[in-house]
């Protein structure tokens, strides 16, 4: 495994009679803290039912469960001014991904999916330009009409430069 610096290895876990991988998830750019869920930060807020499970992960040894209605995750991160950004997470059920303050959401993606080849999880990404410098809230949440609960993994927001290949659509657009 490549132990150079800016990377962190990540066991892609073997779900659904799929084999184990193993990739590097790159540190460099990535503005999460704690991306996978594995309980290394604390700055994931979890409200309501939200909690980490083993049951259900796409990689690592664990994910966020979040219950609806009423459970959410939520996290502060430091956006640079004038950048296109992408947020994406992996998900089983239907997530609602905003990137916000307290008083206005900026941008979102409301349960909008596509298909992981060879998996039943889903990528769920919404990129975004951000005008002005300073902290903004992503917040993951169970979609208000779910009645069950919604598994997210492997969450992460990278510049539109910085994207790695795996990570979600090829193209990276949002409008201004």
């Amino acid at each position: 495994m490549d132990k150079s610096p800016g990377y962190q290895s990540c066991k892609f876990t073997a779900i659904d009679g799929e084999e184990s991988k193993t990739r590097p998830i790159p540190n460099n750019g990535q503005r999460l803290k704690d991306p996978s869920f594995e309980g290394e930060a604390e700055e994931w807020n979890f409200r309501g039912a939200a909690r980490l499970s083993r049951w259900q992960r796409f990689n690592g040894d664990q994910s966020l469960e979040i219950g609806a209605p009423g459970g959410s995750a939520k996290q502060w991160v430091h956006l640079k001014e004038k950048t296109l950004y992408r947020l994406r997470c992996v998900v089983k059920g239907e997530l609602d991904m905003l990137v916000g303050s307290k008083n206005a959401v900026y941008a979102e993606n409301l349960k909008n999916t596509d298909p992981i080849e060879g998996s039943s999880w889903r990528s769920q990404e919404v990129d975004f330009w951000n005008k002005d410098r300073g902290s903004y809230e992503i917040s993951l949440k169970a979609s208000p009409k779910n009645a069950g609960r919604v598994f997210v993994d492997s969450c992460t927001i990278y510049k539109s430069t910085e994207v790695p290949p795996f990570v979600g659509s090829e193209k990276v657009q949002a409008s201004r």
